[in-house]
């Protein structure tokens, strides 16, 4: 089969023939219809995500079940699915908890090895031995993945859409409902209003925050973000932007402000976004770097900084499948840019060079 093979020693990303992949016990093979194209995918590339290489990269996957390994019950091949980009064991005590977005087996061996959980990657190829697998490895024509990770969707939702709820929507819901914890009536501001930004935005209005200030360099961005329910756009460069974030809310500061970003700076413009008592949380994924934090401030203030990863796959990705099939979440809109399997290194370039105002979706042959 084919796939794209990211080798950083060569620094490219190569359409190559690789060995088709089969499912072991409890997971199953995708017939790959689409893969979004996710920043972390970038941040991989630059070296600013430690991964191994070669690697295919790909982690916001939709499509067919083609073949599932012995055990897999709630799926059968013919079965139209999205996969969770965190892929849960289902034996660790992270999971038995509940707790898919902290499975041990996935962070300690796909994360950060490229394997899945027998030790190994299900791709390789006689050129290059052994292939890593960020999650699934989506940018092929076929992926191996456990199957706790899929969850079926219906017929009348296109694949394309799909693809986003594997990551985009799915980190958006667990830092909206398991990290902000957002209630009816709280003040929001969204740092950073891309693909993970405006599902934390169409989140936070579905569960009644208001308002909902977004903040963004971006005019395309912040067009989008009023489309999604934010009452408030404000420019990120301005250098009163966090004083016009405190001003566009009651009581001078948000309830909650989720840094979709994730850098330092974006990291500081939240704490000052908050009003006391507030909560940060930060769930963009940027390259590796220091924030301050005033330890006094943080104290006096009775500040939250909360981390948030992905989601609980096996709970939140049947309730995002749910929300759009009852036309409470809009992922059609939020698929800006579309590309064919041979036009990745454009949708790289296009994502590198700040051309998608939401997300971009590789569609399979």
């Amino acid at each position: 089969m084919r796939a794209y093979v990211w080798s950083a020693e060569e620094g490219r990303l190569s359409l190559e023939e690789v060995d088709e992949p089969h499912p072991l016990a409890g997971e199953v093979a995708l017939k790959v219809a689409a893969c979004g194209l996710c920043q972390t995918d970038l941040h991989v590339m630059s070296g600013g995500v430690p991964f191994p290489s070669p690697c295919v990269l790909g982690h916001e996957v939709a499509g067919t079940v083609d073949e599932v390994g012995a055990g897999v019950a709630h799926v059968k091949p013919g079965d139209r699915v999205v996969a969770g980009f965190i892929m849960p064991c289902g034996d660790c005590r992270r999971c038995k908890a509940g707790e898919d977005d902290q499975c041990e087996l996935f962070l300690t061996l796909n994360r950060r090895r490229g394997v899945l959980y027998n030790g190994t990657s299900r791709l390789s190829s006689s050129r290059r031995g052994q292939i890593a697998q960020y999650s699934m490895g989506g940018l092929a024509e076929r992926c191996v993945l456990p199957a706790a990770a899929v969850c079926p969707i219906p017929i009348t939702m296109p694949f394309e859409s799909a693809a986003t709820l594997g990551c985009s929507g799915l980190t958006a819901l667990g830092a909206v409902q398991n990290a902000g914890q957002i209630r009816a009536g709280q003040s929001v501001a969204v740092i950073g209003a891309g693909g993970v930004g405006l599902n934390v935005i169409q989140l936070a209005r579905l569960f009644g925050a208001g308002p909902i200030v977004a903040v963004d360099i971006d005019p395309k961005k912040l067009a989008l973000a009023s489309h999604f329910g934010a009452t408030h756009t404000i420019d990120a460069r301005l250098p009163d932007a966090v004083s016009q974030i405190r001003q566009a809310t009651p009581h001078g500061g948000v309830d909650v402000c989720f840094d979709a970003f994730g850098s330092a700076a974006t990291v500081e413009t939240a704490i000052g976004a908050v009003q006391d008592g507030g909560r940060v949380v930060v769930v963009g994924v940027g390259a590796t770097s220091p924030a301050q934090v005033d330890v006094l401030s943080l104290v006096r203030r009775k500040l939250q900084i909360v981390g948030s990863f992905g989601g609980r796959t096996r709970q939140d990705l049947p309730t995002l499948v749910q929300f759009v099939t009852d036309g409470r979440l809009d992922v059609d809109s939020l698929v800006t840019n579309r590309y064919s399997f041979h036009d990745v290194d454009q949708a790289v370039a296009d994502l590198r060079n700040h051309q998608v105002a939401g997300r971009a979706v590789i569609s399979m042959p």
